[in-house]
């Protein structure tokens, strides 16, 4: 009877979340290489997908923080697996944006959508991991964030899909990679409509909020990819119009203090030496 408690002991345990969560870390400390990486990151999605199926929002963010997990050890453990990543789609840390996508893509089937903002946690994160100072991923965060904007608005998601830019966007710090943060944006507000939805309207008027913070409380070192973003902002006139008639005109007013923050922080090429010439210049 003892052995027999014992036993049913450990095989509950073993089927705890957290005893799976902390299993499947240990197994991607243990990888040896990118295939067995791929394993552990297949084997989370399949019970990251079945917790959502079985709408259990607990286990879910449990295996959320755990994809957070397996980001910063695959970028800081047997870093040499990360060296070809530039020519190999099959990086493990490449292949995670489609993850994320079909990962969101349940929570809105299975109605978990308020859930789906830590996904955009989770692309920051990854957008910081790196090889030798050179992002690891790229392309596929900007084209994840593209369809996840895209799935939202398709499915009246306006709310989570601004909770999920929030926290893609102004949340991020000196670990996380600017110029891939503003790639996915600018490739999400390619999505809106110059006669824009209602929907696309709020969409708009909160993506331009989160830019503003983002280029507050982050520096870049010339500033080049902030005054790209803040004239493309400007160069979308008539959805700035829609934004002003529907009575939502934040963005209007915050393209323009982006405009003003990206002129006193970073002034264009040869404007400061110009500015030195006629401060030295004699009268």
């Amino acid at each position: 009877m003892v052995l027999a408690f014992v036993y049913i002991y450990y095989v509950i345990r073993y089927l705890t979340p957290e005893y799976q969560a902390a299993h499947i870390l240990r197994q991607a400390e243990r990888a040896k290489d990118n295939e067995e990486r791929r394993l552990v990151l297949y084997s989370l999605e399949e019970m990251m997908l079945t917790s959502v199926q079985a709408g259990q929002g607990g286990n879910v963010r449990l295996y959320q923080d755990a994809f957070s997990d397996i980001i910063a050890i695959y970028a800081h453990t047997k870093e040499e697996l990360n060296a070809g990543s530039q020519w190999e789609p099959e990086n493990p840390l490449r292949m995670l944006p489609d993850v994320i996508e079909r990962i969101t893509d349940s929570l809105i089937d299975h109605g978990m959508r308020n859930l789906l903002h830590f996904n955009g946690h989770i692309l920051r994160e990854l957008s910081g991991a790196s090889y030798q100072g050179n992002a690891v991923v790229g392309v596929e965060i900007a084209v994840a964030v593209e369809h996840i904007a895209t799935s939202c608005l398709e499915r009246s998601c306006v709310i989570d899909l601004t909770n999920f830019c929030a926290n893609f966007i102004w949340c991020a710090d000196e670990e996380d990679n600017i110029d891939t943060i503003l790639w996915g944006t600018r490739l999400l507000l390619e999505r809106l409509s110059d006669d824009p939805s209602p929907a696309e309207i709020t969409v708009f008027n909160s993506v331009v909020g989160d830019l503003r913070r983002l280029m507050e409380e982050n520096e870049l070192e010339d500033g080049f990819r902030y005054r790209q973003m803040a004239a493309y902002l400007k160069s979308r006139k008539k959805l700035i119009q829609a934004c002003v008639e529907s009575g939502q005109n934040y963005a209007e007013k915050g393209i323009s203090e982006i405009q003003k923050l990206v002129d006193q922080k970073y002034s264009p090429p040869g404007r400061n030496k110009d500015r030195a010439n006629k401060t030295s210049a004699p009268s």
